[in-house]
């Protein structure tokens, strides 16, 4: 699967992917500092050529970017949930992909369009929202 790690972070998400067998992970964090201690995680995995970092906004990332994915890791500070940024970032899905978004329990979640809800989950302050992709819209 190709993966798109949103507000990647430290890429524990994305990198997991990889260890179980993700053929490629993007990776966007707007914070340099941050992304370098990832690039360093990468680089001690040994996953270089499976990667790509880049250090950006998710604004930035999504006005230059013509990829399509397989599978989006999204999981925003809780502050800075937006449900129209799910949107944009599930356009970047491909037709029958996976997307899961953690938010904040306390955040409204409705699907985007071209996207269907198959589970949501809370844990404590923390809700789990796995979407699919059904449509070509």
């Amino acid at each position: 699967a190709k993966v798109l790690d949103i507000y990647a972070g430290s890429g524990a998400l994305g990198l997991e992917a990889l260890s179980r067998g993700a053929e490629s992970v993007d990776f966007v964090e707007k914070h340099s500092r941050v992304a370098g201690v990832l690039q360093n995680n990468v680089a001690e995995l040994g996953a270089g050529e499976q990667v790509q970092v880049f250090v950006r906004t998710v604004d930035q990332f999504l006005r230059h970017i013509k990829a399509e994915y397989d599978v989006i890791l999204m999981d925003p500070p809780y502050a800075d949930f937006d449900l129209a940024i799910v949107e944009q970032v599930g356009n970047l899905l491909q037709y029958g992909g996976t997307m899961v978004v953690s938010t904040s329990s306390k955040a409204a979640f409705a699907a985007p369009k071209s996207l269907e809800i198959v589970r949501q989950k809370v844990y404590g302050d923390s809700m789990i929202t796995v979407l699919k992709k059904l449509t070509t819209e």
